[in-house]
């Protein structure tokens, strides 16, 4: 399969279950969505919501430009509120099945309130949630899934990271504030302060600033901030992304199929078999009488 039918079979999702035996108004609505002409469609619509979405923030309020393009958007609501009675028709029109995938419940909150009654009166909000209807084109990128699945094996263990981090910096913190509270009160008069700096050399942004802040006013600072900058940016950061590259190769692993350990479970499942089968064997010779 090539990127382009990747491409077209990811957007729209139906059931795997739902097989030839469904009745006929399902198979149609089963075909229509997972039609080309479709899939055309449906990007060809959201592209069109992003461009109006572009194009008024370089109109003014109350212009007649921007009225046709809010009169504009209500068709486009139409629109996707009928691609989403197709897919629930596809899934037989039953809820439980058509809510199990995360995106249909997301293109479902999306629809609704936007035809939600008087959400006209709340301008910022109703922009919000056409803003989000465009997020939908994420739905129609290649390994997009994987890449979520990725991120959703990755919090666990980037949580248990982050929470390391957090305590290392806390106790750092009040490191800092014992050496330099008196001398630089505005990086380490208090915890909260302090976590702040601690927070600026973590992201790297302005730490040669700090450096030469505590440098001037403790000859523990250069030592201090060398030392946070290695274990907490370097270390502690390359951690992270080796946690997320790890949880992404497991889920591109999950994707192709069967992944390592369900390969050396099976071989060692036909490893107890063989020998079940070799004892069987030997058992029968031994039994067989003699000719």
């Amino acid at each position: 399969m090539g990127w382009s039918d990747k491409l077209w079979t990811a957007s729209i999702t139906v059931a795997p279950e739902l097989r030839a035996s469904q009745p006929s108004w399902q198979r149609r609505a089963i075909a229509v969505c997972q039609s080309r002409a479709f899939e055309i469609l449906v990007i060809s619509v959201i592209v069109l919501n992003a461009v109006t979405i572009g194009a008024q923030t370089y109109l003014e309020e109350g212009s007649s430009a921007l009225q046709v393009l809010e009169v504009l958007d209500w068709p486009i609501v139409v629109f996707f509120g009928l691609e989403l009675l197709v897919r629930f028709t596809a899934y037989g029109f039953n809820p439980r099945r058509f809510l199990a995938n995360p995106w249909n419940v997301f293109d479902t909150i999306v629809v609704v309130v936007a035809g939600l009654p008087h959400m006209a009166q709340h301008v910022t909000v109703l922009r919000a949630v056409r803003l989000l209807r465009v997020a939908r084109l994420l739905r129609i990128m290649p390994d997009v899934a994987v890449l979520m699945e990725g991120i959703r094996r990755a919090i666990a263990p980037a949580f248990s990271l982050g929470s390391i981090i957090a305590l290392g910096t806390y106790i750092y913190a009040v490191l800092g504030y014992l050496l330099f509270a008196d001398a630089v009160p505005e990086r380490f008069g208090d915890i909260g302060e302090g976590m702040l700096t601690l927070f600026e050399l973590l992201t790297l942004e302005g730490w040669n600033d700090i450096l030469h802040d505590l440098r001037d006013a403790s000859p523990y600072g250069l030592w201090y901030t060398i030392a946070f900058v290695i274990c907490a940016t370097y270390v502690v950061v390359n951690f992270v992304v080796g946690v997320i590259i790890t949880s992404l190769e497991d889920a591109y692993e999950a994707r192709r199929g069967v992944s390592e350990e369900d390969v050396m479970e099976m071989l060692q499942k036909m490893d107890v078999k063989i020998d079940s089968l070799q004892n069987e064997v030997d058992h029968l010779r031994r039994e067989r009488p003699e000719a």
